[in-house]
C-alpha cells in the first residue's frame, strides 16, 4: 500500500515539475498552405494538377505531455486561409513539445459544403476535417507547408468526400466571386449551400437526380453527377431563385410530373430549367474559356431533335432547350453573320445548330448583348417601369423580351422585333434583315467600305479638367510618342496640361492638326481621317465613368461627355456613309474604359483596351507605348506588358504617403503602423471615401490588390494586332 501511494505521489510531483517548466511562454507559429489535387477535369485544365484553397476554415490544436503521456488537444483557435491558400496562427504557449492537430471546414458568410449524412445529422452539416495529426515538434516557427487533398493522402486528405468537397469549394468560389465583379445587383443574396454526395433513401439510383431545393436552397448533387457541368446547372438554378419570384413552380411541376425537363405545361418550370442550362454554358465559356455555345437551327427545333417538335413560340417557351436557345440567341455576339434556317419539311435530320451565313451585307452592327445585360433583366429597376424582379409570369418569351427591351439600353424596339421572330421556329427572316443596311427596311443602299489606304493615323484626345484624377499621373508621359510612326496626326487638347504630360511647342508641331478637345471634334476628326483614307489608332487621356468618357465644351474646366450612344450614333453608317469606321484600337486611361470596348468594335474598331474601374496607372502609357512603336509587339502583348511593378509602384507610394493622409478627415484614417495599401479595414475606408464604389471593393484583398484588380485592363477584337498590321473594313 505504501508503495502505491509512493507512486502517486511521485507521478504528481512529476507533473507539477512538468507545469514548472510549460509554466515559462514560448513564441509558437504554426503555417502551412491547403491544396487541393484537382479532379473536376476543367479546374485541372485551368489551373494545373493542384491549386490553393482561398478562404477555408483552418482550426489548429495543440497537446502537451502530462508527465510521461500526452494529455487532450486544445484549440489554439481558427483563421481562414489566403489567396495562395496560406493559413499562419501565433501564440504564447509554455515551451516544451506538443503534438499538433490541423482541421480544416468548408464553410464560410457566402458558401458551405455539406457532407453525406448532414440531412440527417442537422448539428453536423460540415465537417471538419483531419489534415495534420503530426509527432512532436518543439517550439518556433512551425511549416508544414504544403497540405494537399489527394489520392493516397494521410489522414483526410485522400478521403474522397473530402477531396471532392475541396473541388466544390474551389470551382463555387469562383462562380461567387464572378458574380461579384459583376455588381453587387448580381451577387448571390443567400449563402450557397451545397450537399455531396447526396443519396435519397426513398428513390432509386436509376432514378436520382441533382436538383436545387426552391424553399430551402439547398442544392443537391446526386453521388454520380460530381461533374463541373452538373454542379454550375445547379448553382444557376440557385441565382435564379435569388433574383426572381415564383420558383416554386418547378416544386409543383416536379410533383404532378415527376420531372421538370423537357416540354412541360408550365413557362414557368421551362425557363428556370433552361435558364439553368445557359448559365452553365457562359459560366463555362467565361470561367474556363469554352466556346460560345450557339443557338438551335429552326430545321432542328421543329424536327424535334430534342424529343418533341417545337414549331411554334408558344412550345418554345414550354421547353427547357426551348429557353435555352432563346437566351443563347440573346447572348450571341455578331448575331447579324448567322443563319437561322428555315422549318424542317422532309429529309435526314438538320444540323442542330445555326450557321455561319456564307456572305455577310457591308454594315451591319448587331447589339451587343452579353451575359451581365441578360442576367440585369432579372432585376429590379423602378426607373423604368419594372419596380419588381422578374416574375411567373414574365417567364413567356414575349413578356422577357419586352422587359429586356425596355430594361436594356442597348437593345431597341427593333431588335425587340427580330429577337422574336428568330426564337419562333415558325419564322424564315435571318438578323442581317434587321441589322444590315442593305436589307429590306434600311434605304441607305449607298454605304461605302472605307478605303484605309492611306496608311495610319493617330489621334490624340487629351483632356481631364480640373480632376482629381489628375494626380493619379506620378510619371513624366512623354506624349510625343504617340505621334511617332503615323502619316498623319490629329492632337486634341487644351494648351493647359498637368505637370506630367511632357509635351512642348517643338512637339506639338509634330501634330498635322491641332484643335480643341470637344466631343464634336472627336467625332469630326475621326470621319474626316476615315474619308481621307486612314486607319486610326485613338489614344484617349481622359477621365471615365460607366460607358462614357469626359470632354470639353471649349474651355479648360469645363465638362462634357462622350457616351456609348454618341459613339454609335456619330458613328454609324446613317451618318457616315460608311459601312464602319477605320479604327485599328483604342486604348485609353479613362476609368470604366472596358464598359465601352464593345461600343468601339460594333463601329468598327479592330481592337480595344480599357480599365475595369479606377484606372490607377495612367503611366502605363509610357511602357505601352514604348512596345507599340516598335512595331512588331501585338497590342495584346503592349497591353499586358505595361502592367509592370514599377508603373503600380509609383502610383501606390503616392496614394499612401500623399493622398491618403491629406483626405484622413474624410474616412478617419487607418491605425499606426497600418497603411491603406494593406489588409486593414482602413484600406476599405479610404478608397470607397476617395475612389471605387462600396460595390467594387473586392474582400479578402488588401488596398495595393484593389488598386490592380480595378485598373485591370480588358483587351477586346483581334489582339493580334501589331503597329506594322495594315488591316482592312471589307466585309468578307
Amino acid at each position: 500500500m505504501k508503495t502505491l501511494k509512493l507512486i502517486y505521489v511521485t507521478a504528481a510531483l512529476i507533473a507539477v515539475l512538468a507545469n514548472i517548466v510549460q509554466a515559462k511562454d514560448c513564441k509558437w507559429t504554426v503555417k502551412g498552405k491547403v491544396l487541393v489535387e484537382h479532379q473536376l477535369s476543367e479546374l485541372k485544365t485551368k489551373f494545373g494538377d493542384r491549386s490553393a484553397l482561398k478562404g477555408i476554415e483552418v482550426k489548429v490544436s495543440a497537446k502537451s505531455k502530462v508527465g510521461p503521456v500526452w494529455g487532450t488537444y486544445d484549440s489554439w483557435g481558427t483563421v481562414r486561409t489566403d489567396a495562395n491558400g496560406a493559413f499562419s496562427i501565433s501564440k504564447e504557449r509554455g515551451c516544451g513539445d506538443r503534438r499538433f492537430k490541423i482541421e480544416v471546414k468548408f464553410q464560410g458568410d457566402d458558401l458551405e459544403v455539406r457532407h453525406e449524412h448532414s440531412t440527417s445529422n442537422i448539428l453536423t452539416d460540415v465537417k471538419w476535417y483531419t489534415l495534420v495529426d503530426d509527432a512532436e515538434r518543439s517550439e518556433g516557427v512551425i511549416d508544414f507547408g504544403e497540405i494537399a487533398f489527394k489520392a493516397g493522402g494521410i489522414h483526410d486528405r485522400g478521403n474522397m468526400e473530402a477531396r471532392k468537397h475541396a473541388d466544390i469549394w474551389k470551382l463555387e468560389q469562383m462562380v461567387i466571386e464572378h458574380t461579384k465583379s459583376m455588381g453587387s445587383e448580381f451577387a448571390f443574396t443567400t449563402q450557397l449551400k451545397i450537399k455531396h454526395p447526396h443519396n435519397s433513401d426513398v428513390v432509386n439510383d436509376d432514378r436520382e437526380a441533382s436538383y436545387c431545393n426552391p424553399t430551402t436552397k439547398v442544392i443537391y448533387i446526386f453521388e454520380k453527377h460530381f461533374n463541373t457541368s452538373a454542379i454550375l446547372h445547379e448553382t444557376g438554378h440557385l441565382w435564379a431563385y435569388n433574383h426572381m419570384s415564383g420558383e416554386i413552380c418547378l416544386t409543383e411541376t416536379l410533383l404532378m410530373k415527376g420531372d421538370t425537363h423537357g416540354l412541360v405545361d408550365d413557362h414557368c418550370t421551362a425557363f428556370g430549367e433552361g435558364f439553368a442550362d445557359w448559365w452553365k454554358d457562359k459560366m463555362m465559356e467565361e470561367l474556363f474559356g469554352a466556346p460560345a455555345v450557339l443557338p438551335y437551327s429552326r430545321a432542328y427545333l421543329s424536327y424535334g431533335g430534342l424529343g418533341a417538335k417545337l414549331t411554334s413560340l408558344s412550345l418554345m417557351q414550354r421547353h427547357d432547350m426551348g429557353w435555352r436557345s432563346v437566351l443563347h440567341t440573346l447572348a450571341t455576339a455578331d448575331i447579324h453573320k448567322y443563319d437561322f434556317g428555315e422549318p424542317y419539311k422532309s429529309g435526314p435530320a438538320p444540323a442542330s445548330r445555326i450557321s455561319v451565313k456564307s456572305a455577310v451585307p457591308a454594315g451591319c452592327v448587331s447589339p451587343a448583348l452579353g451575359f451581365q445585360n441578360i442576367l440585369s433583366v432579372f432585376n429590379a429597376n423602378s426607373a423604368k417601369g419594372y419596380p419588381n424582379k422578374l416574375s411567373r409570369d414574365e417567364t413567356t418569351i414575349t413578356a422577357f423580351l419586352n422587359r429586356a427591351e425596355t430594361l436594356l439600353d442597348k437593345m431597341t424596339s427593333e431588335h425587340l422585333d427580330m429577337y422574336r421572330a428568330l426564337a419562333d421556329p415558325s419564322k424564315t427572316s435571318h438578323p442581317s434583315d434587321w441589322l444590315c443596311p442593305t436589307k429590306a427596311g434600311n434605304t441607305n443602299s449607298n454605304l461605302k467600305a472605307p478605303a484605309a489606304n492611306k496608311g495610319a493615323a493617330s489621334l490624340i484626345f487629351f483632356y481631364y479638367g480640373d480632376s482629381k484624377y489628375n494626380t493619379l499621373g506620378q510619371e513624366t508621359l512623354k506624349l510625343k510618342k504617340a505621334m511617332e510612326g503615323y502619316n498623319f496626326t490629329v492632337l486634341l487638347k487644351h494648351e493647359t496640361l498637368p505637370s506630367w504630360a511632357d509635351l512642348s511647342e517643338k512637339d506639338e508641331k509634330l501634330a498635322d492638326i491641332k484643335d480643341l478637345p470637344t466631343k464634336a471634334n472627336l467625332f469630326k476628326y475621326i470621319i474626316k481621317l476615315a474619308e481621307d483614307g486612314y486607319f486610326i489608332d485613338l489614344l484617349i487621356f481622359s477621365h471615365g465613368w460607366p460607358e462614357k468618357f469626359k470632354a470639353s465644351l471649349g474651355s479648360h474646366g469645363s465638362t462634357d461627355y462622350v457616351t456609348a450612344d454618341d459613339i454609335k450614333t456619330e458613328l454609324s453608317p446613317a451618318k457616315t456613309g460608311f459601312t464602319q469606321i477605320p479604327i485599328r484600337i483604342v486604348w485609353g486611361t479613362n476609368c470604366y474604359g472596358q464598359t465601352l470596348g464593345e461600343t468601339w468594335r460594333s463601329v468598327g474598331a479592330k481592337t480595344t483596351a480599357g480599365s475595369r474601374y479606377v484606372n490607377f496607372y495612367p503611366n502605363a502609357f509610357g511602357p505601352f507605348i514604348d512596345d507599340w512603336n516598335k512595331g512588331n509587339v501585338s497590342f495584346d502583348d503592349a497591353v499586358r506588358n505595361a502592367d509592370t511593378d514599377a508603373v503600380r509602384t509609383v502610383v501606390q507610394l503616392y496614394i499612401a504617403n500623399v493622398d491618403a493622409p491629406s483626405t484622413k478627415k474624410d474616412w478617419g484614417g487607418c491605425p499606426f503602423g497600418k497603411t491603406v495599401l494593406g489588409d486593414d479595414p482602413c484600406a476599405k475606408d479610404y478608397f470607397t471615401s476617395e475612389w471605387i464604389a462600396k460595390d467594387e471593393w473586392q474582400a479578402g484583398k488588401s488596398g495595393k490588390e484593389n488598386m490592380n484588380h480595378s485598373s485591370y485592363m480588358f483587351r477586346g477584337g483581334d489582339k493580334h494586332i501589331t503597329k506594322n498590321t495594315k488591316p482592312t473594313w471589307v466585309w468578307q
